[in-house]
């Protein structure tokens, strides 16, 4: 699987045709390990939970698709090579999108070793905030 997931990752659409039924049959055997668990009369069926599994990581895969074209990849870039004014001026334009597709997040933000050299400058905090209360904004309206 491994294998198949970096060939994927390489662009190789037949890794991926080769990968979703390995992957769904692990779903399989999770949900219905999950599912013995569960009280006789529960009305889920393991191929129910196993088929929302897939989706949901056919799901967030492309949201992360989405993620890289949407410019999310050219900033922690410039970051990356030390070109701190470029790095920022695109963090502001793009970490305040709404949305879980959103090119950059506020975990992203937080956590990518690429921003380590942002961190600290009062124009990179305030972007950091900007996305927090941007990501805290669509799940609120998410919820709704």
């Amino acid at each position: 699987m491994t294998r198949l997931l970096a060939n994927w990752s390489q662009g190789d659409h037949t890794a991926l045709e080769k990968l979703i039924p390995l992957v769904y049959e692990q779903l399989r055997a999770l949900a219905h390990h999950y599912m013995e668990g569960q009280r006789p009369d529960h009305t889920l069926q393991t191929t129910a939970v196993a088929a929302k599994a897939m989706r949901q990581v056919l799901v967030d895969h492309a949201r992360a698709q989405q993620r890289q074209k949407r410019g999310a990849g050219l900033p922690l870039v410039y970051a990356w090579t030390g070109e701190r004014g470029r790095a920022l001026e695109q963090l502001e334009k793009v970490a305040t999108l709404p949305g879980e597709g959103a090119p950059t997040t506020h975990g992203d933000l937080r956590f990518n070793p690429c921003c380590d050299d942002l961190r600290g400058d009062k124009r990179f905090d305030k972007i950091v905030a900007a996305a927090k209360a941007a990501s805290r904004s669509f799940v609120t309206c998410a919820r709704k």
